[in-house]
């Protein structure tokens, strides 16, 4: 296969769409990185590779799941996995509705709250009036039918861009990087901060609010040909977003134990950085890397809403577009509201409900279930196709 192929291929597109998801409000903006591992220092690095294992494991079973069944939304999967029983279905499924539904709402938040900002500090533009032009923007991405395409393709730019700017600033600060892993920082952590039961607590939370992915990750999954396509999106998947998540950790010590409290980390740094032409391009990478991050994360979340509601709103509206679009408006609206209690507030409140809500509905039952559920689906084909014809007499 070639190369072009093999980035093409909808295992590729997948890993890309996953890292995409991960890395609107938590690794470009460096916001979520500093919530829930810089701030316990140098140990945040083990934190931030561990959230993508964690993630990886429920995501294998889940998405295996909904390539198995062929799944057009997160509903079709829930409806079966927890039990093949129409009651407990239906019981999960208003569970998922409710928890999914927040989690749209508060990431698209968070992507449409950060563009506002970041437009407001670049650009000096009215912090309302960048954020309507964000839902603007992803309302136009949505009328294209092959949208899921489009988020895959746009996440990859994604990670080279976020390498310039973390290299940038790991070099930029090196100093105090250097004065943070030896220890030698003049800080005295919380209570619960900087140990190992801090570091995996907040590893274990912050992995659940990534499993919204589940959401967009069904649609691609629907279309994989076999487990070894859902074994490619999710290994590569996961070491993009290991790999980012780590890298962002280590430029955002460089500013340690300053950037707890700084919105926007990355952009502080940058506007630190000495005024010249390189700064000034580096600026433009940063924007680019910001918006192209906050339209693919809020994306993933919106698709997986428009997957599961556009159905049910095509009862009233025929018309795929119109009925999509409504979907779109509504979610984005939504968090407009929520996008007025500020970036911070939305990070340290919003995500850390998410997480909590997510654990004992999503992921401690299905890393039980969902296995027993796979064996299930892989072995009635078998079984069907083993059972002998009767014939009338």
């Amino acid at each position: 296969m070639s190369n072009k192929k093999l980035f093409s291929s909808m295992p590729a597109l997948c890993a890309f769409a996953f890292f995409g998801h991960a890395c609107g409000a938590s690794f470009s903006t460096g916001r979520l990185a500093v919530e829930y591992c810089t701030r316990h220092g140098a140990g945040g690095v083990i934190g931030a590779i561990g959230i993508y294992v964690i993630v990886g494991l429920w995501l294998f079973i889940t998405m295996e799941y909904a390539r198995l069944v062929k799944a057009k939304s997160y509903k079709d999967v829930v409806s079966t996995i927890y039990w093949d029983n129409k009651i407990v279905g239906g019981v999960m499924l208003l569970l998922w509705d409710v928890i999914q539904l927040l989690s749209i709402i508060v990431t698209c938040a968070s992507c449409i709250s950060g563009s506002g900002s970041v437009l407001e500090s670049v650009f000096g533009l009215n912090y309302n009036l960048g954020m309507f032009i964000f839902v603007v923007i992803l309302v136009v991405l949505f009328l294209s039918p092959v949208v899921f395409v489009y988020l895959g393709r746009m996440s990859f730019p994604m990670f080279a861009l976020l390498l310039i700017v973390c290299v940038v600033s790991i070099v930029a600060g090196w100093d105090n990087l250097q004065n943070v892993f030896a220890g030698r920082v003049d800080y005295v952590f919380p209570a619960g901060e900087g140990t190992p039961g801090g570091i995996a607590k907040d590893a274990f939370t912050y992995a659940c609010t990534n499993l919204g992915f589940i959401g967009t990750g069904a649609v691609y999954a629907s279309h994989f040909e076999s487990r070894k396509d859902t074994l490619k999106a999710l290994g590569l998947g996961v070491l993009m977003c290991s790999f980012g998540l780590a890298l962002c950790v280590v430029a955002t010590l460089t500013t340690f134990p300053d950037c707890i409290e700084q919105t926007l980390p990355f952009l502080t740094i940058i506007q630190s950085l000495k005024p010249g032409m390189w700064t000034s391009a580096l600026y433009v990478v940063y924007f680019l890397l910001l918006y192209v991050a906050y339209c693919s994360t809020a994306g993933s979340l919106v698709l997986s809403g428009v997957s599961r509601y556009t159905p049910l709103v095509q009862k009233v509206i025929k018309n795929q577009k119109v009925a999509t679009s409504v979907v779109v408006v509504i979610l984005l609206c939504a968090g407009i509201v929520l996008g007025q209690l500020g970036l911070m507030t939305i990070v340290r409140k919003g995500f850390g409900l998410v997480g909590k809500l997510r654990a004992p509905v999503w992921y401690i039952p299905l890393l039980i279930l969902g296995p027993i559920s796979i064996r299930r689906v892989t072995r009635q084909p078998r079984e069907n196709a083993t059972t002998p014809e009767v014939l009338p007499e």
